[in-house]
């Protein structure tokens, strides 16, 4: 589920994902949960973005956290490229944690079809 709420200057985007995952003599739920703030209007080409993302695991309760800042930019009306910085924070172990450093790279294509003409006018 994907909620956006814009402000003056900021966007707001949430979401969450119950997934079941599996591995040979595994089963068990992971439960993600995203925020996201975008600032300056939807107008804007460039826009700058913080997200957290926080991963539930049903084996070991908080297992993940995701920190991400970064820049959105609008390639064409379809298109998205994400650049930004990437801090995991991991549970290895029920007493260890560890960190991870990161680039993050993302590509977001939206095929709409809104507007497009789906008849067979002037077809023989």
């Amino acid at each position: 589920t994907v909620t956006t709420q814009p402000l003056a200057f900021v966007s707001q985007s949430h979401r969450q994902r119950l997934e079941l995952r599996w591995s040979p003599g595994w089963v068990w739920l992971r439960h993600r949960v995203l925020q996201r703030l975008s600032f300056g209007p939807a107008s804007w080409r460039v826009q700058p973005y913080v997200l957290d993302e926080v991963f539930f695991d049903g084996r070991e309760g908080l297992h993940q956290n995701r920190f991400v800042v970064g820049l959105s930019v609008r390639v064409r009306h379809n298109l998205r490229v994400e650049a930004g910085y990437l801090w995991r924070l991991r549970k290895t172990s029920p007493q260890d944690v560890a960190q991870d450093h990161a680039l993050r790279l993302a590509f977001t294509f939206d095929p709409s079809f809104e507007g497009a003409v789906l008849s067979q006018a002037g077809a023989d």
